[in-house]
């Protein structure tokens, strides 16, 4: 069950300076009709930062299939309202996160890439997830102070634009987890923003991790607990690792992690392989491979 398409946009109070969601053209909220206490909860939520009038709430009963399909189905569901709505892009959240004290410091960032000119797909605005930085040659110049080039695991709030939500529509529910589809879909083009807009609230899953293992399976059931070990998981990976570690080999293990998950294959951008990142070419002299983002003439010709 949806609710109709809220304005696209709401009017900033006359003599007031614009706010940072005033800019943000569409949001959506997924939460279960099961679990009307996190309908309470993010109710509260956007009430307290002047938004509960604009939110577009996408709630369907747990899906008969399970919750990777149900959660995929309604992320897709959420894209398709933001097309109708004709939308540029659209900023969806799941019904497990609070407003983090910089939310307007996220967003004000987040319209900022926007503004930038700089190519993007979808946007992390979550505190956790983080699992790469993809810096690119240019990008300290010309991306926002604040914002970093990643790819980034769960979709509890993120941005995402018209284009990439037209080609996850196209793809369609596949094996894989909705946050795997699309980060290897946007690979390259997806970006982390910090601070984060949103913290995580612990919480029992309505997805299940089990499919990957025992590890997805363990951080799962810790999730109802305490999200720690992911926030902590995330601040090394993209913020500590890449001290020590080129940047290559770094995106070359996540890669091949991201690539181990069910389904991940199917949506691999157009003229991209499992075996290596987009963006990698291999040299006509070499069969070593060469990252794109060198620029380096033997992979440009």
């Amino acid at each position: 069950r949806t609710r109709p398409v809220p304005p696209p946009h709401r009017a900033p109070t006359p003599g007031c300076l614009p706010q940072p969601m005033d800019r943000v053209p569409f949001v959506g909220c997924i939460n279960l009709l099961e679990r009307n206490d996190r309908y309470e909860m993010m109710t509260e939520e956007f009430k307290n930062i002047g938004i509960a009038e604009r939110v577009h709430w996408h709630r369907p009963h747990k899906h008969k299939d399970g919750g990777r399909i149900g959660c995929f189905e309604s992320h897709l569901a959420v894209f398709q309202a933001a097309l109708k709505a004709d939308a540029p892009f659209a900023v969806v959240i799941e019904d497990d996160v609070r407003f983090a004290p910089t939310w307007q410091k996220s967003f004000m960032l987040l319209m900022a890439l926007v503004d930038s000119g700089v190519p993007w797909s979808h946007a992390s605005l979550q505190n956790s997830g983080g699992e790469v930085r993809l810096t690119k040659s240019g990008d300290e110049a010309s991306i926002p102070s604040g914002i970093f080039r990643g790819a980034f695991y769960f979709t509890r709030c993120y941005a995402i634009t018209r284009a990439a939500m037209e080609a996850a529509i196209r793809t369609g529910i596949t094996r894989a987890h909705v946050d795997v589809a699309l980060a290897v879909a946007n690979w390259g083009q997806g970006f982390i923003v910090r601070p984060a807009a949103v913290l995580d609230v612990p919480s029992a899953s309505d997805n299940d991790w089990a499919e990957g293992g025992w590890g997805p399976w363990l951080a799962g059931q810790m999730q109802g607990v305490t999200h720690l070990p992911c926030v902590v998981a995330d601040r090394w990976k993209t913020g500590v690792l890449p001290r020590f570690q080129a940047g290559e080999a770094m995106e070359a293990v996540a890669w091949t992690k991201f690539m181990s998950e069910p389904g991940a294959d199917q949506h691999l951008p157009a003229g991209t392989s499992a075996a290596e990142p987009p963006g990698v070419c291999r040299s006509a002299a070499s069969p070593r491979a060469v990252p794109s983002s060198k620029m380096w003439a033997v992979c440009c010709k």
